[in-house]
């Protein structure tokens, strides 16, 4: 069976969204390949805002339960304000929302 599991993404303890994604497709990768994965396809977005406001990434770890989720923590280097992580997201919602919309559509039609 290749249900989703869903890909977390927190920031300094913040969560950053989930996406779902096919179970088989991550559940057997490493933390490098999930890194890699993550700053290429699911949570490119946050990982390039970060970026693009010059944070410096300290770490990066993951947990997950079994079949169920997968969560990348990722630490900044410095201090947050957790006002600035939460601009980023703002700045982002309406992507998102339009993203989902546009595949719940998908979903619908197929």
């Amino acid at each position: 069976m290749n249900s989703s599991r869903l890909s977390n993404k927190k920031v300094d303890g913040i969560g950053c969204g989930r996406v779902a994604v096919p179970r088989l497709e991550i559940e057997h990768l490493s933390l490098e390949k999930l890194i890699e994965r993550a700053i290429t396809q699911e949570h490119r977005d946050v990982l390039q805002k970060l970026d693009e406001k010059n944070f410096s990434i300290e770490s990066i770890t993951s947990t997950a339960r079994e079949g169920f989720h997968v969560t990348l923590n990722v630490t900044l280097k410095g201090e947050v304000d957790p006002r600035e992580i939460s601009q980023i997201l703002n700045d982002l919602a309406p992507k998102w929302k339009a993203m989902s919309k546009k595949k719940k559509r998908a979903e619908v039609k197929s």
